[in-house]
């Protein structure tokens, strides 16, 4: 999901930003694709939006970028507990 910059338009930072809280809204699983790109973004703007709209994978990558691995990685296993739980949920049914 690379965005393209020419010389008659450059991007903007907003732009980017604008960009991907459409992507949160509408493709949600194409959040953290669009975060590793590269693209320019605040990182801290964007990981309000991760968590506004609920995408864990996209929130857990913007925490471990700002350094708070910890609650990167608490946000990860708590994913895996909610997996876990809803597999057993399944096997007793």
């Amino acid at each position: 999901a690379a965005l393209v910059s020419t010389a008659e338009e450059a991007v903007t930072d907003e732009m980017c930003e604008r960009y991907f809280q459409l992507l949160c809204e509408f493709e949600p699983h194409l959040a953290r694709r669009f975060l590793e790109s590269g693209e320019t973004y605040r990182v801290e703007h964007c990981l309000e939006l991760c968590r506004q709209y609920d995408i864990p994978d996209a929130t857990a990558y913007l925490l471990e970028r700002i350094g708070n691995v910890a609650e990167a990685l608490d946000l990860c296993l708590a994913r895996v507990e909610v997996s876990i739980g809803a597999i057993r949920h399944q096997l007793r049914h």
